[in-house]
């Protein structure tokens, strides 16, 4: 479902790249999460959506990616888990940078998904982690938004600069004959002069603002001390502790699917931890398999994890 709003991503990216250095505006935007920094210095290919940490149903997902021109560049293709799934060889090329786009059918489970050229120097990017997990949101499907300010024709594959136009008029010296006069020349009265360039209003690009990147859930887990992964309704002394590394997050919290539990994490840095204590689950909350799930949000987003599955049991065991 994916297919057509990428194909109008890929016309419209370098519109807009062109436009922003000449006198026409062209505005493309695409809804999704800002393209993450990548860690190496010397990368050369970068993933831009989905962002990292990001959390979908199974189903299509869109990937885009692009990577510093190579005239040596015939491809890029999407891994996930090390094994190839999409490979785009109808590459956008604007100034020194190329530009691909993938549908990717994804299944349930934790993946990692990397970007390589073919050709080129066989670069790869920075892996990234997603997780499809049954009873998340959707992937958004990508919608492109265009706004011309200016007249402007684009041809897939090339490259189109309005140039301003500039109109001087002639100086006005008039020869004017009388009936039945001598032929008189009329010395002009002042200097030639010379309208100024008629140009276009300039077109105003408003400052780009770089907007917050979402939160970054690095790492989440629960360990259960006693060596089972169960907790109980009844009070029986038993506990998990809950731990996950967020970057860039304002709030975080876990909650235990299917149950009463949902509670914000406590900070210690970059660390949040919570502790899941038999005794604090309803009756309603029984049952087996239920997923931990760590959700940060800040300003600009709101992702999640699960750090794992507990079953929740009414009595006590048997000592």
């Amino acid at each position: 479902m994916y297919g057509l709003g990428m194909v109008w991503a890929k016309v419209l990216m370098p519109i807009l790249l062109v436009a922003a250095g000449g006198s026409a505006a062209v505005a493309a935007t695409r809804q999704s999460s800002p393209a993450q920094s990548v860690s190496s210095a010397d990368a050369v290919v970068w993933i831009d959506n989905p962002a990292a940490g990001s959390t979908f149903s199974p189903g299509a997902v869109g990937v885009d990616a692009h990577s510093v021109a190579d005239s040596k560049i015939s491809a890029l293709v999407l891994y996930v888990d090390d094994k190839k799934v999409a490979e785009d060889d109808q590459l956008t090329v604007v100034q020194d940078l190329v530009y691909a786009t993938f549908d990717w059918e994804a299944t349930a489970g934790r993946h990692s998904i990397v970007v390589a050229q073919v050709g080129g120097q066989e670069a790869r990017s920075e892996p990234r982690t997603v997780d499809i997990v049954d009873g998340a949101p959707d992937a958004p499907e990508p919608v492109v938004t265009t706004t011309i300010a200016a007249s402007l024709t684009t041809v897939p594959g090339e490259t189109t600069t309005v140039a301003e136009s500039t109109t001087t008029a002639a100086p006005t010296d008039q020869t004017t004959t009388l009936p039945n006069a001598v032929p008189t020349t009329r010395p002009p009265s002042r200097p030639p002069t010379t309208r100024p360039p008629t140009t276009r209003p300039p077109t105003t690009i408003p400052p780009t603002t770089i907007p917050q990147s979402p939160p970054d859930i690095v790492s989440a887990d629960v360990a259960f001390g006693y060596g089972g992964a169960v907790l109980y309704v009844l009070d029986c002394g038993y506990s998990a502790e809950v731990t996950a590394v967020v970057h860039g997050a304002k709030s975080v919290s876990v909650s235990v699917a299917g149950t009463n539990v949902n509670a914000p994490m406590t900070k210690s840095g970059n660390t949040y931890r919570y502790t899941l204590q038999s005794g604090s689950f309803s009756q309603a909350s029984i049952g087996n398999n239920r997923q931990v799930i760590i959700a940060a949000s800040n300003s600009a987003d709101s992702v999640t994890m699960v750090a794992g599955r507990v079953d929740i049991e009414r009595g006590c065991p048997k000592d």
